[in-house]
């Protein structure tokens, strides 16, 4: 039995992987600029600083606590359905909660509430994309590399 592989497959390894780095790079930032902005323009002054500490604190948890308890849930779900149409999905997903989140930013009206719910928002999607591409990646790995671990 000899191993004969995809084609274009190293070609949409690639592809997957890019796109994957692009987004977790931007949510990375997204993640950074959110809490500029917290420091900067909605507490910015110094009588302030418990009402930062508090959201900081909130944007932390809305970061935190859909990793913690969204996980499984996701990892279950992705194991049940397309997984790519699940990429997809999430990444646009999360590509808009980004861009709402900024205009209400360059608008003027992004208020904590609205931090929160946007971190928790982009968290939850993650879950959909990081371990899939991580799979992914295991899995071209193993059939494109190294056939002999399929077998």
């Amino acid at each position: 039995m000899s191993y004969t592989p995809p084609p274009h497959g190293f070609r949409t390894f690639v592809i997957v992987w890019a796109a994957q780095s692009l987004s977790v790079i931007g949510s990375g930032m997204t993640g950074f600029a959110l809490n500029v902005y917290l420091a900067q323009v909605l507490y910015a002054a110094p009588e302030q600083k418990v009402e930062l500490a508090l959201a900081f604190t909130a944007l932390s948890l809305g970061f935190t606590i859909p990793f913690v308890f969204g996980g499984p849930l996701a990892g279950a779900y992705a194991d049940r359905h397309d997984r790519k149409q699940i990429m997809i999905v999430a990444n646009v997903a999360n590509g808009l909660t980004t861009a709402l989140t900024l205009a209400l930013m360059l608008a003027g009206s992004l208020q904590s509430g609205c931090l929160w719910s946007s971190a928790s928002s982009l968290q939850r999607r993650r879950h959909f994309t990081t371990p899939l591409s991580m799979r992914r990646m295991r899995c071209w790995y193993r059939t494109a590399c190294c056939p002999e671990l399929t077998a």
